[in-house]
């Protein structure tokens, strides 16, 4: 028990000390973006091994690909942050929290850029052709994390620990599909972080990978 309390305490702050790290401005932007933009993280990339570690247990990643959300979620997020920030009088970095979030995804939704074998399949910054399922993984990054879109009384959830929000991923695959995502709250979050609140979360990264 001392152990794992040790490795939860292990991995809390690395995720305090990741937060910081990860945190783009839309307001230093000039342009504005309409769509999600995602570029895939080449494995010698500093925070593809960031990312990587945030995990308790290393998968086998397939992929990491770095979202820019459309601008007016960025925007929207931003300024939730200030006004946690000016309400608890501390620094943005204090109020930021990386979360893990599953979802789901239709089989054949090509959006991943990449296949099981791990060879892109879509370049770089090229326009995502979203599938008409609906699947989850093209509705949070079509429109971001959406509480209409919960199966809990419009409450979305995510996790610390990558485990936990397996449950959330599709059964009978071995790969997964999950998002690391910016939670803001004034509060520590204790292994979960439950919210209704659209602001307090955007999507930063986007995983797939066998667990």
């Amino acid at each position: 028990m001392a152990q794992e309390n040790h490795q939860k305490s292990s991995s809390f702050a690395f995720l305090s000390t990741f937060k910081s790290t990860f945190i783009n401005n839309p307001s230093k932007t000039s342009s504005t973006i309409t769509q999600t933009q995602l570029t895939l993280l080449n494995r010698t990339d500093p925070e593809y091994e960031m990312v990587k570690n945030l995990f308790a247990i290393t998968p086998k990643i397939h992929g990491i690909v770095k979202l820019k959300m459309q601008t007016k979620l960025e925007n929207k997020h931003e300024k939730y942050k200030k006004f946690l920030v000016n309400y608890s009088v501390r620094k943005p970095n204090t109020v930021t929290y990386k979360m893990f979030h599953g979802t789901k995804r239709w089989p054949l939704c090509d959006l991943l850029m990449f296949n099981d074998q791990g060879v892109v399949i879509k370049k770089e910054n090229e326009n995502p052709s979203y599938c008409q399922n609906h699947c989850g993984l093209c509705g949070i990054l079509q429109q971001g994390n959406r509480k209409k879109c919960s199966k809990s009384s419009k409450k979305m959830w995510f996790a610390q620990d990558a485990n936990t929000s397996l449950n959330y991923c599709e059964y009978g695959t071995k790969t997964k599909v999950m998002f690391v995502i910016d939670c803001l709250t004034k509060t520590p979050p204790l292994n979960v972080f439950i919210t209704g609140n659209e602001k307090a979360t955007l999507s930063r990264v986007k995983t797939r990978a066998e667990f």
